[in-house]
């Protein structure tokens, strides 16, 4: 989604604070001068309404504080509620994807290392240049492990969630 929000019209509405915005004048009553700007999404995101649109809270602060509007704003310790500037970078919609916690369905405890039953052994596969790639089959769960991790970090570098 392209912003077409100045940062200083960002900059009239909010105060930045410790991670979070603060409103500078009152809109309504519900959205008073002082107070914390936005709400909390179930989906972990806070969300800031201005001209009866939503913006994601990180998304707000980062443009604040380095003047543009990123294709997408990563939080680097995956905590969604974490919107400390020192916390948020820019990243393509590819390295946001790389620095995700690891899925809920995932039985190895480390992503890219999977059991198989066939061979008795551990898969490694990763996603590379946007290819899954095959790394090979280890008996010993620490080594694929090892193997899985040093893949995601020489690909995905600073983005990798290991």
């Amino acid at each position: 989604m392209k912003n077409t929000l100045s940062t200083d019209l960002l900059h009239e509405l909010f105060e930045y604070k410790d991670g979070t915005l603060i409103r500078k004048i009152q809109k309504s009553s519900r959205a008073l001068k002082g107070q914390r700007a936005g709400r909390l999404h179930p989906n972990g995101y806070r969300y800031v309404s201005i001209n009866k649109i939503n913006y994601l809270e990180h998304r707000i602060i980062f443009a604040m504080h380095h003047n543009y509007w990123p294709e997408t704003v990563d939080h680097i310790d995956l905590n969604k509620s974490n919107n400390l500037l020192s916390n948020l970078r820019a990243a393509t919609h590819q390295q946001n994807c790389f620095n995700r916690p690891i899925r809920k369905d995932n039985k190895s405890g480390c992503s890219g290392v999977i059991w198989n039953k066939q061979y008795q052994k551990w898969n490694v596969r990763v996603v590379i240049d946007g290819k899954r790639k095959f790394l090979g089959r280890f008996e010993n769960f620490e080594v694929a492990k090892t193997i899985a991790n040093s893949a995601k970090l020489e690909s995905y570098r600073e983005f990798a969630n290991v």
